[in-house]
């Protein structure tokens, strides 16, 4: 037995229309940041949490290989960290400068999938996602040859802050490196 289509009505499409109706404008308007996740967000709700988590980790692969910094620094919280290959990477500023013009960055594409969100407390969460990251060397043919890189997984931890939920430290942890 199929089950009906929820109607325009309800609650839960009525926000969702709203949201993405939200968005659609602001990115008209010209706006680089989008807010990441409503700040309404029910603490008390366990889905809730993962669909705000599960929204950072995607919105990360797009703001990474976007190179949009600002989008990319304001997912994370003010005091957090990012680990990549043994670097650690701490607060806004040092986020945004990994992915300034001229910080030698190659060009990336983030496939992630199997995201897991594991809700601890009402404003903690947990995470991991696994990745495969394809890098372009920038060359005069458009579009550029890309190669697979690397196959992964990222182990997050997700805090709520005033602006919402935020990643507060993010480790990837390679499986499989690939070379030329």
């Amino acid at each position: 037995m199929t089950q009906p289509l929820p109607s325009l009505g309800s609650a839960r499409i009525r926000r969702a229309l709203l949201c993405m109706t939200a968005g659609l404008a602001a990115l008209a308007a010209g706006c680089t940041a989008v807010p990441v996740a409503e700040t309404t967000t029910s603490l008390n709700n366990p889905e809730s949490i993962k669909l705000a988590c599960r929204e950072l980790v995607m919105r990360y692969a797009v703001a990474r290989d976007q190179r949009t910094a600002e989008a990319f620094a304001n997912l994370f919280t003010a005091d957090a960290t990012l680990v990549v290959n043994g670097q650690e990477i701490r607060g806004h500023a040092q986020l945004r400068a990994r992915l300034a013009p001229g910080a030698g960055a190659p060009d990336t594409t983030h496939l992630v999938s199997s995201v897991v969100i594991d809700p601890l407390t009402s404003t903690t969460a947990q995470g991991l996602s696994y990745v495969s990251v394809y890098l372009a060397e920038p060359t005069a043919q458009a579009p550029a040859a890309a190669r697979l890189a690397a196959v992964g997984e990222y182990r997050d931890q997700y805090r709520f802050t005033e602006d919402g939920w935020r990643i507060a430290r993010r480790e990837f942890t390679p499986r499989a490196l690939f070379s030329e």
